[in-house]
């Protein structure tokens, strides 16, 4: 609602109460749901930081510097922190944030340093969130890196040539939005895409509009995340 305005927030609720892989995913209690949450809370709590430097047009710009601003950039760094404790793939999550932030360095740049000492807070403290977690893994390194080896294209099985692979992998995930989805019936009626034809479309629409507008802090968030996460 903040960052496209209230009908497509309401629309995106409506569609993500009967979006199958969310329902499925929170009914059995699998961890991975619960990272798109503390995603968008700490974009949410970026935008809020943003928005008090009058980088976001919906918003009337404060002063510099206030403390809500720098309260905002805290609790974003403090919800990125906590992501890392939800599913292994939050690790990718930084990259998306730094992504949005250098977007945003070279379109605000009259609130270049304001935007810096920002996010250098938020940084900071998502790594001393972090640091419990990360403190454990330091001494542990291979359950830090277990699931990456899992799904790493460079342990392929069958001795395939590492561009054969990538291409495969990248077919099957973007494939998955409208032709072939998750087979596992854990997670998916097998093989059901994860959107149907009129989600897809309207995704493909949105896809074009934030790229039109990606100047913008909300187009920039979006592209961010969509283009890390699918990674």
């Amino acid at each position: 609602t903040r960052l496209f305005g209230r009908m497509v927030g309401l629309l995106t609720a409506t569609w993500l109460s009967w979006s199958l892989w969310h329902v499925i995913f929170s009914r059995t209690g699998l961890r991975a749901v619960s990272l798109p949450l503390f995603l968008a809370l700490a974009f949410y709590c970026l935008s809020r930081a943003i928005a008090r430097l009058g980088a976001d047009s919906r918003d009337a710009p404060a002063q510099s510097g206030s403390r809500e601003q720098w309260l905002w950039f805290a609790l974003s760094g403090a919800l990125l922190g906590l992501a890392q404790y939800t599913y292994s793939v939050a690790r990718f999550a930084q990259l998306a944030f730094m992504l949005a932030a250098a977007l945003q360095l070279l379109t605000r740049r009259r609130t270049v340093r304001q935007l810096l000492a920002g996010f250098a807070l938020s940084g900071l403290i998502a790594l001393l969130v972090f640091f419990p977690l990360g403190a454990y893994f330091v001494s542990h390194p291979d359950d830090f890196f277990e699931r990456a080896r899992e799904v790493s294209l460079f342990t392929a099985e069958g001795g395939q040539p590492l561009s054969n692979t990538l291409a495969s992998s990248a077919s099957a995930t973007l494939g998955l939005f409208a032709v072939l989805g998750d087979r596992a019936w854990d997670r998916n009626l097998s093989g059901r895409p994860a959107l149907d034809p009129v989600s897809y479309g309207l995704f493909l629409i949105g896809l074009v509009v934030v790229a039109w507008r990606w100047r913008s802090w909300s187009s920039q968030m979006a592209l961010s995340w969509f283009v890390v996460m699918l990674l």
